[in-house]
């Protein structure tokens, strides 16, 4: 029974505080949601965790029959939800793909693109919902400013799957599934009279042009990813570095800019003795103002709920409920745009909160001083580590120091901004100051995540599998309130049993050979591994390739490239992409000579003539123009074009380019190439046996 007096005390909005119907509920609303989203293999997964809850709780099934219904019916709830939304929204606008229709509608963000273009969000109505479509317009197209109506007779292409960027996944957790390439402007009006999000996105690019006016590229670039969430002008090493040392979110506006935001507000308001209901009125209102004016994301908008329901609880007389808030928080997120429970960012946010808000308080009771602020730095880090690894593939370990000790300098920078955003450029003068602080964040991330163990990539289905099934177990222990130490072992065991299984998985690959294949279309490049070393072939020398093979060895964990073989084309291009990685060597076709003494990736390179044989660990390699043979422990593999004329025998053959006619190689895995690109892995393993997947 739940003490009357304690009861009174502990008075929450929402439900009755002896019970957790509404956490219950949304646990389940989101288990169902998931499950729905992932498919049979997510349903299975979840359903494993659901019975290991019932198992803990079933003795007492009684006492726990409310939490039992609400979780019954939030888990109903959630997959019905999922399953309307892909019926009714979902699949009605997959099936406009390649089709031609007039629409109208109002651009809300322009952004330029590569080659003088300009991309164009257009909010408007697809098959009878509202929804945002981006329009790609030529470098011949007239400008558009935010708030124009236009006309279009387009042409709506599906976002597919794009593996430098993962685009497909990215739109999808925006609700955001066609584009426009080509379209026809039927009719543009500009816009008129007062609007209040033209108005914003002016102001914004007003600050936006005065930050860069006032400081370096690189300063200005972070100060206003810090500010509006724009990183387009922040290098990929600076980006790279920020996110392995675990304070990467700090680029992206979130719920923490929000709430240093607010924070300062309602000091300032409570200062000049506004009401309570004062204090919630400028407050709701400044979180719509941030929101508009920092084009935010899902956490922006988690962060605006959990703020305005711990505003609103004194007006109720109630007390505020972390987990309560965030519950309800999450609940409204996903309610009305079910999409996001795909998004990266929603889910890093959610349990960031967690981290600093729940599990924090309940981990550190008892601790003081500079050692309880570290445990709750450890805390959020543990709490943001499993949707870190499920969802990028990698985390940082030196997250909870790099917060405390480097977080400092660019939340100095953020202050600084938001006085300059508020004042309306007034202050201007601290600029400056904020870009030192800004070079010095850069430097020092930098600095620290090129250190041996500054984070760990995790790639292995083992270890997701691992992770996917930790995770309930922990919450369940945080759920029947084990003692603080007991859930550090249990976590601690968790994170052994990872790291062993991921060690494990590493050696094992270490003698195996992996020749990927990427590019898109008439785009290819060859990255092989055995051992410990990395060779990277530009077979095809598009200007592209370079970001492919970033992407690949930051998914692989593959720190080091024992031999770049590239073009003298996009030789500047692989200096830019491969900054964060080791060279050794780097050979260059002589189709484009290099300067006298000009480096590539910090290394002189020496001129190709002809064919080049190259040995990394047990393989052979002979690469040849736009071929490369590849020998590994009796094992023959064969990279061709696409429209070669000779059919070649080997033991595996890939071929790439644009399709068409190909010769019937003998082999016994013979790939043609592939409509979405080539982007194919093909693994020899150790007893001789071949395997190929496709790379998303």
């Amino acid at each position: 029974m739940c003490d009357p007096a304690s009861a009174a005390k502990r008075r929450t909005a929402g439900s009755t505080p002896c019970t957790r119907g509404v956490e219950c509920f949304t646990l389940a609303w989101i288990a169902g949601l998931l499950s729905a989203f992932l498919g049979a293999g997510g349903a299975a997964a979840l359903s494993g965790a659901a019975l290991l809850l019932f198992a803990a709780v079933s003795p007492n099934t009684r006492r726990f029959r409310r939490e039992l219904c609400c979780a019954a019916l939030g888990l109903t709830l959630g997959i019905c939800v999922w399953q309307g939304y892909d019926r009714f929204v979902r699949q009605p606008m997959l099936r406009l793909d390649g089709q031609t229709v007039t629409l109208t509608g109002t651009v809300t963000e322009t952004a330029p693109t590569a080659g003088d273009g300009a991309r164009c969000m257009l909010r408007t109505e697809l098959a009878g919902h509202r929804t945002e479509i981006a329009w790609f317009t030529g470098r011949d197209s007239e400008p558009f400013s935010v708030g124009d109506t236009v006309t279009l007779s387009a042409e709506l292409t599906r976002v597919t799957a794009d593996y430098r960027s993962r685009t497909a996944a990215y739109e999808a957790a925006s609700g955001r599934y066609l584009r426009i390439y080509d379209a026809e402007l039927l009719e543009h009006s500009p816009a008129a009279g007062f609007s209040l999000t033209r108005a914003a996105a002016r102001y914004r690019s007003y600050l936006t042009e005065r930050i860069c006016t006032a400081l370096p590229e690189q300063e200005a670039g972070m100060l206003c990813a810090m500010l509006f969430g724009d990183k387009t002008a922040l290098s990929e090493p600076t980006k790279l570095s920020l996110y392995r040392t675990g304070i990467g979110h700090i680029t992206a506006v979130s719920g923490l800019h929000l709430v240093f935001f607010c924070t300062a507000l309602t000091w300032l308001l409570r200062r000049l003795r506004f009401s309570p209901r004062g204090v919630f009125a400028v407050n709701t209102a400044a979180v719509i103002l941030f929101a508009m004016i920092a084009d935010s994301a899902v956490s922006v908008y988690r962060a605006g709920i959990m703020l305005t329901l711990g505003l609103a609880a004194p007006l109720f007389h109630r007390k505020t409920d972390t987990l309560r808030s965030l519950c309800i928080a999450a609940v409204l997120c996903t309610a009305f745009t079910p999409y996001v429970i795909g998004s990266a960012s929603f889910w890093l946010s959610v349990s960031g909160v967690f981290g600093i808000g729940i599990a924090a308080p309940y981990m550190t009771q008892g601790m003081r001083g500079r050692a309880k602020s570290f445990a709750q730095l450890c805390c959020v880090s543990a709490a943001v580590f499993p949707a870190s690894l499920l969802l990028t593939g990698e985390s940082s370990l030196l997250a909870p120091l790099c917060n405390l000790l480097i977080l400092p300098f660019s939340i100095g920078a953020l202050y600084i901004g938001l006085l300059f955003v508020c004042t309306g450029g007034l202050t201007a003068f601290l600029l400056p100051a904020a870009g030192l602080l800004c070079r010095m964040t850069a430097v020092l991330a930098g600095a620290v995540s090129r250190l041996p163990f500054s984070h760990v990539i995790f790639q292995s289905e083992a270890v997701r599998v691992m992770t996917v099934l930790a995770v309930p177990a922990l919450l369940l222990a945080f759920a029947l309130k084990f003692r603080p130490a007991q859930i550090a072992a249990l976590f601690l065991s968790a994170g052994v049993l990872t790291a062993g299984l991921s060690l494990g998985v590493t050696l094992y690959a270490s003698g195996q050979l992996r020749a990927a294949v990427l590019g898109q279309k008439n785009e290819a490049v060859l990255v092989v591994s055995s051992g410990r070393q990395t060779v990277v072939a530009d077979l095809s020398g598009g200007v592209r390739s370079p970001q492919y093979v970033s992407r690949y060895l930051r998914d692989s964990g593959i720190r080091q490239v024992t031999l770049l073989l590239a073009g003298g084309k996009n030789a500047a291009a692989y200096q830019e992409a491969l900054a964060p990685y080791a060279v050794s060597a780097v050979m260059i076709a002589e189709d484009v000579p290099l300067h006298s003494g000009q480096t590539v990736c910090g290394r002189q390179p020496v001129f190709l003539q002809g064919s080049a044989e190259v040995a990394a660990g047990d393989a052979n390699m002979i690469f040849s123009g736009q071929s490369a043979e590849i020998s590994f422990r009796g094992k023959t593999v064969a990279v061709l074009p696409a429209d070669g004329t000779q059919p070649v025998q080997a033991d595996a053959v890939i071929r790439w380019g644009k399709a068409g006619e190909v010769p019937a190689d003998r082999a016994e895995i013979s790939l043609m190439p592939a409509s979405e690109g080539n982007n194919r892995l093909l693994t020899v393993s150790r007893d001789g046996s071949v395997s190929v997947k496709t790379l998303k």
